[in-house]
């Protein structure tokens, strides 16, 4: 009751927490609703939320994967070799990152599998024998790729998935229709794999949260962008003291009285088109306003800050400063970290998926088929050497065999034997002849 009669008195400060956020949203420009386009729009022309998408795709994809059926670790068999060749050549992995960046910005994104199984896109897939029916896969936006029809079926197992996709080739993309064929058609879930944190449609842009920090970074850049310009291309204030000089000053410009301010700022124009024009006006005073600026950096970082911890990318890596190697190296480990875990949580599911869909119409063998990723935990070649290093000067300290030399060479990141030149032979030479 106090609350309601203090905002009758006060409209606007003592009203309920989503009133409030609703009038701080219309005090502060920030937009009520998001749609696709807007988040879109500042993917392509938003430095930050630009890097932050384009960074973790670089680091979650920093090395692609290698699917395997054998032990992690060993050599590559012929048809894991196949299969990696194979998936080299149609740029798989690449489109594959590009998906995944594409769901940061929308809700989700898809990626559409183009396989050889001689059915039309709307049919489930069918049967297609040997890694070379994956001909090709395409990377889509939210906008391109919509869901038609659902599971209706309430004692369905499968309640409210999607069974039928429209896809948009010439959807929106840019703010420009896209060149190139414009069709609509129709896909069968089998040949969609679906990009989310969640696995599904329902997630929300990961760009969403941090969206009216851009939008504060954004205005508080250009108005000091717009700020330094007027201050650098201030224009003077003409006084006169005397109005009979202002008669003089028409009669001596040649022009009426009422021209005299249109005559004026034509000289004042034409002076400030360079920097070596003379300003000379007989009786009149010229003053230049003092227009003092603050500095809009720790403004514009608080904003920056605040988008970074939404998106869980350290504000270093994010723009790229570093100002002191060590918390710029604990930074990098953090990052690392975050993008381990998201491999293992978001990527590594979906990879799961395309492996058993493969697997199902013949495309993959038989066998437990698992994905094998570098680590982006893993020290680096010159940590790696290092380590081997240390553990040799322990040896030679020691004056003893702490570690032995298969240790040493797999600490430095090499194999436990070193590997042979081919020339050399077991075979013992035979004895000379007497």
């Amino acid at each position: 009751m106090a609350a309601r009669n203090l905002n009758t008195m006060f409209p606007g400060h003592f009203a309920t927490a989503v009133t409030t956020k609703r009038i701080h949203a219309q005090e502060y420009g920030w937009p009520d609703r998001l749609n696709f386009a807007d988040l879109l729009f500042f993917y392509y022309r938003n430095g930050l939320a630009n890097a932050a998408v384009k960074k973790t795709k670089a680091k979650t994809w920093q090395t692609v994967p290698i699917i395997r059926v054998g032990e992690e670790g060993s050599e590559l068999s012929e048809i894991e070799e196949a299969i990696k060749n194979h998936l080299a050549r149609i740029r798989f992995w690449q489109q594959f990152a590009e998906a995944d960046a594409r769901s940061m910005v929308g809700d989700y994104a898809g990626l559409i599998l183009q396989i050889g199984d001689g059915q039309p896109a709307n049919e489930p897939l069918s049967n297609a024998a040997g890694i070379l029916q994956i001909k090709r896969v395409r990377p889509c936006w939210q906008h391109q790729l919509r869901p038609v029809e659902y599971n209706t079926d309430t004692e369905s197992d499968e309640y409210g998935d999607v069974t039928m996709w429209e896809y948009q080739e010439a959807a929106l993309d840019s703010g420009q229709m896209q060149q190139g064929p414009r069709r609509r058609f129709k896909i069968h879930p089998d040949r969609v794999l679906i990009f989310s944190r969640d696995g599904t449609i329902h997630d929300r842009s990961q760009l969403e949260a941090g969206f009216n920090a851009l939008f504060d970074a954004e205005k508080i850049m250009g108005a000091g962008a717009e700020g330094f310009f007027k201050t650098a291309k201030n224009a003077p204030v003409l006084s006169m003291e005397d109005d009979s000089g202002f008669t003089q000053l028409a009669k001596a410009m040649g022009v009426d009285e009422e021209e005299v301010s249109d005559k004026l700022s034509d000289i004042v124009k034409d002076w400030a088109a360079g920097f070596d024009a003379s300003l000379l006006l007989s009786k009149m005073n010229t003053e230049f306003p003092n227009i003092t600026l603050p500095q809009p950096e720790q403004f514009w970082r608080i904003a920056a800050q605040t988008f970074a911890a939404t998106f869980e990318i350290p504000l270093r890596i994010l723009i790229g400063s570093e100002t002191g190697e060590r918390a710029s190296t604990e930074d990098a480990k953090e990052w690392s970290k975050t993008n381990e875990a998201r491999r293992t949580n978001e990527v590594v599911p979906i990879i799961m998926t395309f492996i058993e869909r493969m697997q199902a119409i013949g495309v993959l063998p038989k066998g437990v088929w698992t994905p094998e990723w570098e680590s982006l935990l893993d020290d680096g070649p010159d940590a790696k050497l290092g380590r081997g290093k240390t553990m040799s000067q322990i040896n030679k300290d020691e004056g003893d065999a702490v570690f032995t030399v298969e240790e040493i060479r797999v600490a430095a990141g090499h194999s436990a034997e070193p590997e042979s030149d081919g020339d050399e032979t077991d075979e013992e030479p035979p004895d000379d002849e007497e």
